[in-house]
């Protein structure tokens, strides 16, 4: 019994020792609830970026000698290196090849993009795809069939009734027109967790112009990573059961033969195709506003070169 409480002693000693050295990244989130570790880097659960004291410190990416104290899907304190395990083989079809952008409630794998849904707000936090040539100039006859996501839980789950009589379009984040590769990604294009609720006068001009671009970008430069979803920032409308109404949209952009990124931010308000320059932004930014990481697995010399540029349209 004596030899039982030694032992038992040592390891609540050798349990406390850990998580004071753990308790270097703590402090990295704005709310204090924890880090999750996604592909090998370390992100807030919270949504917050994580500061540049913590990232100096090693402590955004897995692994690293000043390892953060991550929660797991209960909320329970873990290892770092465990919770990588929870998201380290969501790969969907080669649309998160450059590094999951966060966490979010679920991931969703589709055939011709992955979700990262928010079960709070009812949207997607951001919606990823992988274009080349082939598949963007594949055309499947539109079905317009919106339905609801039964992947997601009731509760979480949006629907047809809460867009009705709102004045709002249930704005693809993934366009039908661009990863309609097939007759099943055509249909699984309308699921509405695919969908935030957009304004008319943005989803069927400036919005629509810019998904028009993005396929003839992937015609003339061969291969793109897409992400798109929604950014809240300050007070926003709810509309239907829980639906909340973003305030900004936005679009991360990749080319992976050269390298190159260009990031959009647009708020939600009727916009022309002759405005979209206006509204372009240093991937930099768009991290820094939802507290999402992009193409985080690429090399930190080639994402830092990137990511801190700001284009003009190309």
């Amino acid at each position: 019994m004596k030899k039982l409480a030694v032992l038992l002693s040592f390891f609540i000693t050798i349990s406390f020792i850990t998580i004071l050295a753990h308790a270097d990244c703590r402090g990295c989130c704005s709310r204090n609830e924890g880090v999750v570790c996604v592909d090998g880097v370390t992100k807030c659960r919270d949504g917050s970026p994580l500061s540049s004291k913590c990232k100096s410190k090693g402590c955004n990416k897995c692994g690293s000698s000043a390892q953060a104290l991550a929660l797991n899907k209960n909320r329970e304190p873990v290892s770092v290196d465990k919770t990588c395990e929870f998201n380290s083989d969501f790969r969907c079809n080669g649309h998160v090849k450059y590094g999951i952008p966060g966490p979010e409630d679920q991931l969703l794998c589709r055939e011709s993009y992955a979700v990262g849904y928010d079960n709070d707000k009812k949207v997607p936090s951001w919606v990823a795809y992988h274009l080349t040539p082939d598949s963007v100039n594949k055309k499947f006859k539109r079905s317009n069939k919106f339905k609801s996501d039964t992947q997601i839980p009731v509760k979480y789950r949006s629907t047809l009734s809460d867009y009705k009589g709102t004045g709002y379009d249930r704005g693809h984040m993934a366009a039908s027109a661009t990863v309609d590769s097939s007759y099943n990604a055509m249909m699984e294009s309308f699921l509405l967790s695919n969908m935030a609720p957009q304004l008319p006068g943005l989803n069927r001009q400036g919005w629509r112009y810019l998904e028009e671009y993005i396929r003839k970008w992937t015609n003339q430069r061969g291969e793109l990573f897409v992400v798109t979803g929604s950014l809240f920032e300050g007070p926003h409308k709810i509309i239907g059961n829980s639906v909340h109404v973003p305030s900004h949209f936005y679009k991360v952009v990749f080319d992976a033969i050269s390298k190159d990124a260009i990031a959009f931010i647009v708020p939600h308000k009727a916009i022309t195709k002759g405005e979209l320059q206006e509204f372009i932004v240093s991937v930099d930014e768009v991290e820094a506003r939802t507290g999402l990481d992009f193409n985080n697995l690429l090399d930190d010399s080639i994402e830092n070169d990137i990511e801190n540029k700001v284009e003009n349209l190309w």
